[in-house]
């Protein structure tokens, strides 16, 4: 993946979080973080153990951090978390003009 390709992605995926009610801030930071792993030549690793996250999970996740097998063992307070912002992939995003570019 190309980091313009992820930068897509993430500028799309932060207009629905902010659209579902994530506070801009906090939307903006989760997909920054995404952009520095990318930079640094982790992204798609799972920080706890390292393992590969799957492509569909990433695909409908793009800040994911954890591998389905790491996020089981998560507490339930973060698992709701996350819960809630997958639920927001459920929507599909489709650049328009209007898009706006904050990186």
């Amino acid at each position: 993946m190309e980091r313009s390709e992820l930068q897509e992605r993430l500028a799309l995926y932060h207009e629905v979080l902010v659209d579902e009610g994530y506070i801009r801030r906090h939307a903006k930071g989760v997909c920054m973080a995404a952009l520095t792993r990318f930079d640094e030549g982790v992204y798609g690793r799972c920080v706890k153990c390292q393992s590969k996250i799957s492509k569909l999970r990433l695909e409908g996740n793009p800040t994911e951090v954890h591998c389905r097998d790491c996020e089981d063992h998560l507490p339930n307070r973060v698992k709701s978390a996350q819960s809630r912002a997958k639920n927001v992939t459920k929507f599909q995003c489709i650049p328009s003009e209007s898009t706006v570019w904050w990186f």
